[in-house]
């Protein structure tokens, strides 16, 4: 909980300021207008229903237990009490430094970028009652925080991938282009086809690009340039190139030779 704050609600918001509180689960910052906590318990509710539940449980118990504590237990052994029991709870969490949190972090942002999930998945309320279950003492962290560690990782991941990619002779490519209405974004697309000396067939997605130009062959041809010389890849080494029908493709697969 966070000092001086009694209320069962700052298990999961830590203060930001006076008049403003962080969401520990999605890092978002919310108002508690009059330094109530009403906003924060409608927040919960409305977006992370699983620690809702948590929290009303949490309260009951807490509501029950004092209703159990006799009239002659004297007041200075009642808060004696409720710290011990706060106590136990602060070291039953890991903070973020330790080990096995971090190392529960890396886990997660890899699972995510090698199974190619959505960042919203580590929100997902089956996924949260898992880490529950077999982690209870880890804390649940939001797709903001996996956003940002996620961009550490890719460095490693992107070594990794150059260092397979060095073993093959020839690759094959595939690639598209198209547009997102909804998002009101084009994108396009690099994935990378081969097989290694020992027969194993690899299917690699190199990229997936936000497009911001005209969709023009030259624009398209100087974006695959671009892709391959990310990789180290050289254009002997381009077995072929399965595209759309598009003549904007094609113009850019004969530029890029």
């Amino acid at each position: 909980m966070a000092p001086g704050k009694k209320s069962e609600i700052w298990r999961y918001f830590t203060p930001f300021d006076k008049d403003r509180a962080k969401c520990n689960i999605c890092e978002k910052v919310y108002s508690r207008a009059g330094r109530t906590t009403s906003g924060l318990r409608t927040h919960l509710k409305a977006v992370h229903a699983e620690e809702f539940e948590l929290l009303i449980r949490a309260e009951t118990e807490l509501q029950a237990s004092k209703m159990l504590i006799s009239p002659e237990t004297p007041l200075k052994e009642v808060k004696k009490q409720l710290s011990i029991e706060e106590s136990i709870m602060k070291k039953k969490q890991w903070d973020a430094k330790h080990p096995l949190s971090q190392q529960i972090d890396y886990r997660i942002s890899e699972m995510i970028a090698l199974d190619s999930l959505p960042f919203n998945f580590v929100e997902n309320v089956g996924f949260r009652r898992l880490m529950q279950l077999v982690a209870p003492q880890y804390t649940l962290k939001g797709r903001n925080f996996f956003t940002e560690h996620s961009q550490e990782l890719y460095a490693k991941v992107a070594n990794k991938v150059k260092f397979i990619l060095s073993d093959l002779k020839f690759m094959s490519f595939t690639t598209d282009i198209w547009s997102e209405p909804a998002a009101n974004v084009s994108l396009l697309s690099l994935t990378c086809h081969g097989i290694t000396a020992n027969f194993n067939r690899l299917r690699i997605i190199l990229k997936c690009e936000e497009f911001h130009e005209r969709h023009t062959g030259d624009v398209i041809a100087s974006k695959f340039e671009s892709m391959l010389n990310e990789w180290n890849i050289l254009k002997e080494q381009v077995h072929c190139m399965v595209r759309d029908e598009g003549s904007n493709m094609k113009r850019a697969m004969s530029l890029a030779g």
